[in-house]
């Protein structure tokens, strides 16, 4: 029989079986549905109740016009990542923005109608002042002309891509370009707006010395034109092949295009008598 004093004791050496008590982490799970103290708005939060990295999923009328929202977010000052699934305020225009939020560099990414006159935009862009790559699928918000623009939005020297109704004067263009202030390049297939010609313009846009490929039916007389040109103001050089309007004579032009002392080298198929003419005039 054992008796008590057999039992083993480790009365001198006991086990390690308590730990050492710490603060545990807290990571609070809110819910939250309540009254926007500022703006009287509604919003239903999921987060964590961290000081600058919480995460934020809310759902919320917007304060001044009671559009809805629905936004994930990080809750830093600055630097906060959204998604966000809004009408806009205004004028309750939807909106789609993936974005990150800082003062001057955020990403976006927008899918929205234009507050103004309901106008559809796509747009992927980065946000600072004069450096932004947008890509842009959008009707013009003024005169609902159709605009794809995929370009660089620096102050100048941007690329696009536009394809668009034009705004004043519903002209069609096509338009491939750089955006310099006086060296762009141009590729715009386009209706003329005011004398409805059809032009195919080829060129770069320096202030006084563009070069020009022009294919169009002209305007008042609806001969047809290929046009090879430089672009001075006063002393631009043309080669113009053309179907003469009134007599249906084909006509070669190789010209300087000063105001009053151009000079010209003709050489066209008479249309009545079949009489080849060689030209130069000055």
């Amino acid at each position: 029989m054992i008796s008590p004093s057999n039992v083993l004791t480790r009365d001198k050496d006991p086990l390690p079986i308590s730990l050492t008590h710490t603060q545990p982490r807290t990571i609070d799970i809110i819910l939250t549905l309540r009254l926007h103290p500022t703006d009287s708005s509604y919003r239903l939060i999921l987060q964590t109740h961290s000081t600058a990295s919480s995460y934020s999923f809310i759902l919320q009328t917007h304060p001044t016009d009671s559009s809805y929202s629905f936004i994930l977010q990080t809750h830093p000052t600055d630097s906060s990542y959204r998604l966000i699934l809004q009408t806009r305020p205004t004028d309750s225009s939807y909106s789609f923005i993936l974005q990150t939020h800082p003062t001057d560099s955020s990403y976006r990414l927008i899918l929205q109608t234009r507050p103004t006159d309901s106008s559809y935009s796509f747009i992927l862009q980065t946000h600072p002042t004069d450096s932004s790559y947008r890509l842009i699928l959008q009707t013009r918000p003024t005169d609902s002309s159709y605009s794809f623009i995929l370009q660089t939005n620096p102050t100048d020297s941007s690329y696009r891509l536009i394809l668009q109704l034009h705004p004043t004067d519903s002209s069609y263009r096509l338009i491939l370009q750089t955006r310099p202030t006086d060296l762009s390049y141009r590729l715009i297939l386009q209706l003329h707006p005011t004398d409805s010609s059809y032009r195919l313009i080829l060129q770069t846009h320096p202030t006084a010395s563009s070069y020009r490929l022009i294919l169009q039916l002209h305007p008042t007389d609806s001969s047809y034109r290929l046009i090879l040109q430089t672009r001075p103001t006063a002393s631009s050089y043309r080669l113009i092949l053309q179907l003469h309007p009134t007599d249906l004579s084909y006509r070669l032009i190789l010209q300087t295009y000063p105001t009053d002392s151009s000079y010209r080298l003709i050489l066209q198929l008479h249309p009545t008598e079949s009489v080849h003419h060689y030209i130069l005039l000055q």
